[in-house]
């Protein structure tokens, strides 16, 4: 077992810091060592969950940030999963290490008041609601209506205005 006291993390930080080179790139040399750390303590990576890139600069997309823990850690906690965030004003996303996205049924339906001002949103709401009366035909299916308008609406919010889940 290894100690991890305040100062052996800060050593730790200032010689990762001093391996970087001048533009803020790790040498070939550290590079080399940071490879045999990982081996030597026998690290495993963390999956990152839904996305392949953590890090972009205009067109440019890297997987540059990981996670990294140890058998024992991982199978301690076999259901952890890197999850990528939206990067902000860095150009780096962020990252959570956490358990896996559960599916935990069905959602609420939300209502973005920002749907009026478009110019198509009246019409397609309309189309909607015609498609779903003949999809459910009769006055006691109003709850199945509703459910395909809203799921109609979603994928429209989705085409229109972009995955609001993964941004």
């Amino acid at each position: 077992m290894h100690s991890n006291s305040v100062s052996e993390r800060r050593i730790l930080w200032n010689e990762t810091l001093n391996a970087c080179g001048s533009r803020g790139f790790l040498n070939l040399a550290s590079a080399k060592d940071f490879k045999s750390f990982i081996n030597t303590y026998d690290l495993l990576e963390y999956h990152l969950h839904g996305h392949r890139y953590t890090w972009c600069r205009g067109s440019s997309m890297s997987r540059i940030d990981r996670a990294f823990a140890s058998p024992a850690c991982h199978r301690q906690f076999p259901d952890m999963v890197l999850t990528r965030f939206s990067r902000g004003l860095s150009n780096h996303c962020q990252l959570v290490l956490g358990p896996t996205t559960q599916n935990w049924g069905w959602k609420p339906f939300r209502f973005f008041n920002g749907w009026v001002y478009h110019l198509r949103f009246m019409k397609g709401s309309e189309e909607f609601w015609r498609e779903s009366c003949r999809q459910f035909p009769g006055r006691f299916s109003l709850v199945e209506k509703l459910s395909y308008v809203a799921k109609k609406l979603r994928g429209w919010n989705k085409m229109v205005f972009g995955d609001e889940d993964n941004r």
